[in-house]
């Protein structure tokens, strides 16, 4: 987890990143990043604690991690989920949400190319 910020809840989302490149992914509110985490290629991440409400998904993808600026450096792509996600919590169920940041056969979640210093950071 690199981006950890506001209240926590019980929504869960899972990132598979099936591509070449590791992923940078970001729950977004407005333009503040509430969770942000990095995936490996070829790996998963699961944000766990996020709270009620409807966000953006955005993923930077690339080569070059810079911590400090919380991106890529190099090879540098970035996308935004067409469709947002919401996250709801009741007394017996939560929210959890699971999405690939690569196309797969039969996927529904459409994402548009954004220029990479776009992105909420």
């Amino acid at each position: 987890m690199i981006v950890d910020q506001g209240s926590s809840g019980r929504g869960s989302l899972t990132a598979e990143n099936g591509g070449a490149q590791d992923a940078y992914v970001t729950v977004v509110d407005g333009q503040r990043v509430i969770r942000g985490v990095y995936v490996r290629a070829g790996g998963t991440a699961t944000v766990d604690d996020v709270p009620d409400g409807t966000y953006a998904l955005y993923f930077a993808t690339g080569s070059g991690w810079n911590a400090d600026i919380r991106g890529f450096t190099a090879d540098r792509r970035a996308s935004r989920f067409d469709q947002t996600l919401t996250f709801t919590t009741t007394r017996q169920q939560y929210t959890t949400w699971t999405v690939s940041l690569t196309p797969v056969p039969g996927g529904n979640a459409q994402s548009s190319d954004v220029p990479p210093d776009s992105l909420p950071r």
